[in-house]
This record gives structure tokens, sequence and C-alpha cells, in this order.
């Protein structure tokens, strides 16, 4: 297996192969299952990936191995256009998410991250199921293109800021409560 120098972690086979196969197809579905620490480094040198899953583990079992940040290289995927970081352990987001062209992010099931920076305008969908959000995020405002917003499970979440997205992004459809 390959070892990554960045995350100092070992890359398995399977992983290996997803990797190069996604070279030809431009696609990347991986599904942790307690492997990793970090995103391995080898995926931020993918630059025609178009869409990228790393859905995290189910943490019922202790110990539970997730992933915890996205690191600032995020922005060499100029091509992305899904996300998908299900599950994991993250608590942030980088600001260079938001020089991506992303048409769909889905950040479900990462309890008490901070979206507060989020403010992606090429955005069409947006799941932030199950987050224990408190707020919505400041720039959702300026997000005009975003269709679907998915924010169930998070009951802390202000009505008056619901009714007002409702308000400035009319043709947003919002899955709450």
């Amino acid at each position: 297996s390959i070892l990554s120098c960045a995350t100092a972690q070992k890359i398995d086979d399977e992983t290996k192969g997803k990797i190069e196969e996604s070279k030809r197809t431009n696609e990347l579905k991986i599904q942790n299952r307690n492997r990793y620490k970090k995103i391995p480094s080898e995926i931020f040198e993918l630059c025609d990936l178009q869409i990228l899953s790393f859905s995290g583990s189910e943490c019922d079992v202790k110990p539970c191995t997730n992933i915890s940040n996205v690191p600032a290289k995020i922005r060499n995927l100029k091509s992305l256009r899904q996300l998908a970081l299900v599950m994991n352990d993250l608590k942030s987001l980088p600001l260079e998410i938001n020089s991506l062209k992303l048409e769909s992010l889905d950040l479900s099931n990462n309890f008490d991250i901070d979206i507060s920076n989020l403010e992606i305008q090429s955005l069409k969908i947006l799941n932030l199921n199950d987050c224990n959000l408190n707020s919505l995020p400041k720039g959702i405002w300026n997000m005009k293109k975003l269709t679907v917003l998915g924010i169930e499970g998070n009951d802390n979440i202000p009505e008056e800021q619901i009714t007002r997205l409702k308000k400035e992004i009319p043709n947003c459809v919002i899955y709450w409560k």
C-alpha cells in the first residue's frame, strides 16, 4: 500500500484502486469504515474530480475514526461540483471551500460543525441535516441559486431565519423539522 506523507497514514489497496479509477470517471466515493483520520492527500491531486463523497463511520462502537477537518488543499479540486462529507467529525470548514463552484454540498451528521463562514454562491443543494446547528450560515442569504436546503434535526435554528429565507430565496425548498 501507498504511504501518504502529508497525512502519515497508509492508503489501502481498495482506496488506491478507487483513486486510480476516479482519474477516468472523475468521481470518487469512499466509505471510511474507521480507516482514515484525514482525507488522503492523493485526492487533492485529482484536479478533474467532479464528485467526491467521503462518508464517515457510524460511531456507535468505539474507537471510531473519522475525518475531523477539511484541508485548505480542497481549493485544488477546481472541477468539483458535488461534495459529500456525511457522518464525519468535522468541526469547521476552511475558507478555501468557498472558492469552489460546488452545486451540491452534503455535510449531514457532522455534529456541532461550525459553518458560519460558508458562502458558496453556486450551491443549488445544501444538506446540513442533524448537525446540531443553532443558526443558518451567515452567507446563506447570498446563495440565490439554492433550490434545496436540508436542515432536519437542527431544532435550535430560529424560525425567524427560516421565514426570512423563504422570502429571500422563494424557489428554495426547505426540509426542516
